[in-house]
């Protein structure tokens, strides 16, 4: 989070309804007492949201540009404001993050990220149970408390235990049964979305066209993606990303290079997964290379921009489904796995890395490499980069590699990861 980003916020806000808060937004020009812990309690007690602290409602400084209305708080806030909520939130603090004003020496914009399945319900500060309610905090009727309390005693439609998806990512179908790619690459990423997602039974269409709009400005495939080395462009640009099928909660798209053309490295096409079950937005992304007599194994460096790429598209994918569901909501990542798989998983992994530069403690190596399952703090360029070398130090070392380690630490991270 950024200070433009804060000021793109406002800007959105203002422009669509004319006012600062929504339903997930409140903000606070500073604390006065309890009230930004009564903000967090009137969020969680909803699906959650932001509170931002240190910023001026529209409607209290009308005509006021977004950034006048960011009047900022005393660095010191920040750690006033934690042990003021300890003190009035028994489920913790939620996370509380620090924005500088720029050309303000010591002054700051808190943002409070609200995860509603964080807290036990009902959330109670000061004696009273508030509860957002368009974009106002309103005391909760007795009612409302008693279907709080139930929110907890029901089972969680969706235990988030890494990633929950419908069929085995590593088997599913891109292409048509009879057809035998030398290599395919996958991964697999997903969000914990609020617990307001549940009440769409179904993606809808601007959640569709979002993936088709990400797919196609996306890091992949005739600009970066599968470049590797090779460093030159395709001769032609891709088709269009075309939707294969799409169900209720589930939906599949390809992409294949124009006939005559070729993509670098023998690319032969493309695929998007993405499902959800309950709050669990997946989305598996795979590439697979043609079927051709003379395609040998692909250098380490470019199994590395393949990797990448495919993880920044993943998350960038992921990023934009959820802002058409759940705009301005939190959400929370999950692990990140994926594939590299030689020709129907049975042919050794040496047909699609190259091993031939190390020495090997053993003659051959195994079939289908899985990429473990990781969870990431941050999904910015530089995690993922130290995800995939820890995914190519595991994929050397399984396959009996020796020496290998300052190679992989000499890969570079390439100029359009982010």
């Amino acid at each position: 989070m950024t200070y433009d980003w804060l000021v793109d916020l406002l800007d959105v806000l203002e422009s669509s309804s004319g006012v600062t808060e929504s339903p997930w937004i409140e903000v606070k020009s500073r604390r006065d007492g309890p009230n930004v812990a009564e903000a967090v309690g009137s969020l969680a007690n909803a699906d959650g949201g932001i509170v931002l602290v240190g910023v001026l409602d529209a409607s209290d400084a009308k005509g006021a540009r977004a950034a006048d209305r960011i009047v900022g708080v005393p660095a010191r806030e920040y750690e006033n404001l934690t042990m003021s909520l300890r003190s009035s939130l028994e489920d913790g603090v939620p996370e509380i993050v620090p924005i500088a004003i720029p050309n303000e020496s010591g002054s700051i914009v808190l943002v409070l990220r609200v995860d509603a399945e964080a807290f036990a319900h009902p959330v109670v500060v000061s004696g009273k149970v508030k509860i957002r309610v368009g974009s106002s905090s309103i005391n909760a009727d007795r009612l409302t408390v008693e279907r709080l309390v139930d929110r907890d005693r029901q089972p969680s439609p969706v235990a988030y235990q890494g990633h929950v998806i419908p069929i085995n990512a590593e088997s599913m179908p891109f292409w048509d049964h009879t057809y035998q790619p030398h290599a395919t690459f996958r991964v697999v990423g997903s969000l914990r979305l609020p617990h307001e997602v549940l009440q769409h039974a179904w993606f809808p269409s601007p959640t569709v066209r979002a993936a088709v709009q990400s797919l196609g400005g996306a890091v992949l495939p005739d600009r970066q993606w599968l470049m590797g080395a090779l460093a030159h462009r395709a001769s032609q640009s891709p088709r269009p990303w075309t939707l294969e099928f799409r169900r209720a909660q589930d939906f599949r798209m390809n992409i294949q290079p124009h006939a005559g053309s070729k993509w670098p490295l023998g690319a032969a096409g493309a695929g998007a997964y993405i499902a959800m079950n309950g709050q669990i937005l997946t989305s598996v992304l795979a590439v697979w290379l043609a079927p051709q007599e003379e395609a040998g194994p692909l250098a380490l460096n470019d199994i590395h921009d393949v990797l990448l790429s495919l993880l920044v598209t993943c998350r960038d994918l992921l990023l934009a489904l959820a802002e058409t569901m759940t705009p301005t909501a939190p959400t929370r990542w999950g692990g990140w796995t994926g594939w590299i798989q030689p020709r129907d998983n049975s042919e050794l992994i040496d047909t699609v890395v190259d091993l031939s530069r190390w020495e090997r403690a053993a003659p051959t190596g195994g079939s289908a490499q899985l990429l473990p399952e990781t969870s990431l703090l941050d999904v910015d360029g530089a995690s993922f980069c130290a995800l995939v070398h820890e995914w190519l130090l595991l994929l050397l070392a399984t396959n009996g590699v020796l020496g290998h380690e300052d190679d992989i630490e000499a890969l570079h991270t390439p100029d359009w990861l982010s």
